[in-house]
């Protein structure tokens, strides 16, 4: 699959911040060739996870082959996500077989193999591939000037609710590592904030996680706002106002409004439960999107939001997270 024959959409953020929801939302089109998370499996350490504008010029090349090979990395780590949609860009045989060799690919014993790949069954190039991505947040300056055509959705999520959901993945075990406080550190950016490492690594996880949180989507943002291929998204506005805020997103990534999409809303918002599992996405978007307030103590929750104040993206994101949290309440109090 060359590169003009699939236009490219990037869905970025910070663990936890709802980037696989808004992915399979994109997923549930039928133009939609979707890739979860490929850059954790054709990893390419050479190109620096956080670029500074001379490493933007020298990798562009780099990262444009890399691309490419994200793209059309099918493992079944990258291409055999759940629920799976009929695409256009396979015939009818095509998509019963790729919807049996997904659900296939979990069975023993090839579900524990991570070389397996499944087949994309492709009868013609699909007008859009969307990567997902969490590891390489801090890229989308790089990716940009690889991929001048290319769209960048970059989703944030009140970072109490990232500090209480990375939390709760430690807890049951789904979830490794810490706030890697030594790479934040080492990022030229962590030193415009009002705090040193000694009191970072002297604040409780939620802390360090949010401090992390803070570093990274403020670079992101700072490098990307203002360009036309750039769009930052609130998750809980997202949750709140699903299908406006999901066609004004469609409209920025060139990608079209669909029936088989609307039935996909429909399901959500017909679901009661926020999820059976950690990393569910069949879900009521607005069941538990609050949840983080009774799991986080409340001097945990005042240090967080007192810290983000110092960020332009937390800013944004508390104002637009108590936003919904209102429509929310306003809604619950009419039912």
């Amino acid at each position: 699959m060359s590169e003009p024959e699939s236009r490219l959409v990037v869905i970025a953020g910070s663990g936890r911040s709802g980037t696989t929801f808004l992915a399979k939302l994109f997923d549930s089109s039928p133009e939609v060739l979707y890739r979860h998370e490929p850059d954790s499996v054709l990893r390419r350490p050479e190109i620096p996870f956080h670029p500074d504008a001379g490493d933007v010029e020298a990798h562009a090349d780099a990262m444009r082959d890399y691309l490419g090979a994200l793209m059309a990395a099918n493992q079944a780590r990258c291409a055999a996500t759940t629920p799976t949609f009929p695409k256009s860009f396979r015939s009818p045989a095509g998509n019963w077989l790729h919807r049996a060799l997904v659900y296939g690919s979990k069975l023993p014993p090839w579900g524990k193999d991570p070389a397996l790949r499944v087949p994309d069954c492709l009868r013609m190039p699909p007008p859009v591939t969307v990567i997902k991505t969490v590891d390489s947040l801090c890229r989308l300056r790089l990716m940009a000037r690889a991929r001048p055509d290319a769209r960048f959705l970059h989703i944030v999520r009140h970072p109490c609710a990232v500090a209480a959901s990375v939390a709760e993945g430690h807890r049951l075990g789904l979830m490794k590592g810490g706030a890697f406080l030594d790479a934040v550190f080492a990022m030229p950016e962590a030193a415009g904030y009002p705090f040193d490492k000694a009191d970072i690594a002297a604040r409780s996880p939620a802390e360090q996680v949010a401090f992390k949180w803070m570093v990274q989507n403020d670079k992101t943002h700072a490098e990307m706002a203002g360009g036309d291929s750039y769009r930052l998204v609130s998750y809980e506005r997202l949750c709140v106002t699903l299908r406006a805020e999901l066609t004004a997103l469609f409209a920025h990534a060139g990608v079209a409004g669909n029936p088989q999409t609307d039935r996909f809303l429909d399901r959500l918002e017909q679901t009661r439960s926020a999820g059976r599992r950690y990393f569910s996405v069949v879900r009521n978007p607005r069941s538990g999107l609050f949840k983080w307030r009774q799991r986080l103590p409340a001097g945990t929750v005042a240090a967080i939001e007192a810290m983000v104040q110092h960020s332009a993206v937390g800013r944004l994101c508390l104002a637009a997270a108590a936003e919904a949290e209102r429509a929310v309440d306003a809604s619950a109090g009419c039912s």
